[in-house]
């Protein structure tokens, strides 16, 4: 995968837009590679033999493994050890003599490996519950009462720190109507909220229907 993108890249130099998606092609193996290095070394020491000599260690190791090398664990799988072939051949290496031959080094390497993806994938569940727990910790702290208009029952868009008092909707600017791409409709309707006066979509009238967007109270 490394080598095809690199492969896009180089016959993509001559041109810019080309070269920026090969770039981009480039960066995204890079990062699958990455996942493969860290979580799923195991599954490719796992498929480095046949089913004809998995068949050796029983009916329920080649069927558990070959489960295995259709199936992508999850990270918190992963992390708690919930690969149905693993306990299986682990079981198998632990009553076999010490003095092992070729299959049974290829389960030592496999183990391993699975060792250490558990290991990476825990680390890194943790790193996510942890970023869970702050970003709730960080929503719980913020007070957006200040902005609540409890007799109209609406959030102003805005406050004006030094003045304490809420920025209405009709002081959005020019420059920035254009980059919201607020239309005008949508921008008056905005206006009489702020003051709680109904308000009649004029484009709605041209076609017959009325539209009437108003505050709290009845249209």
């Amino acid at each position: 995968m490394r080598a095809l993108a690199d492969e896009a890249r180089e016959s993509a130099d001559g041109e810019a837009g080309a070269a920026y998606w090969a770039g981009q092609m480039q960066g995204q193996v890079s990062a699958w590679l990455g996942i493969t290095d860290r979580y799923l070394t195991w599954i490719e020491i796992l498929a480095e033999k046949t089913e004809e000599e998995v068949a050796q260690l029983g009916l329920d190791a080649l069927l558990a493994i070959r489960q295995a090398l259709h199936h992508a664990p999850s990270l918190l799988d992963l992390a708690n050890g919930h690969i149905g072939c693993i306990p299986i051949l682990q079981s198998i290496r632990e009553e076999a003599p010490s003095a092992a031959g070729p299959l049974f080094e290829w389960l030592d390497r496999l183990m391993q490996a699975f060792a250490k993806s558990k290991w990476l994938a825990g680390e890194m569940l943790g790193l996510g519950k942890r970023l869970i727990e702050g970003g709730r910790e960080l929503s719980e702290s913020v007070n957006m009462r200040f902005l609540y208009d409890a007799e109209r029952r609406l959030f102003s868009i805005g406050y004006n720190v030094s003045e304490a008092v809420w920025t209405a909707p009709t002081t959005i600017s020019w420059q920035v109507r254009r980059g919201l791409g607020v239309s005008s409709p949508l921008l008056g309707a905005m206006s009489h909220l702020s003051t709680g006066s109904p308000w009649v979509d004029p484009t709605a009238r041209s076609v017959g229907v009325g539209c009437c967007l108003a505050g709290p109270g009845p249209c």
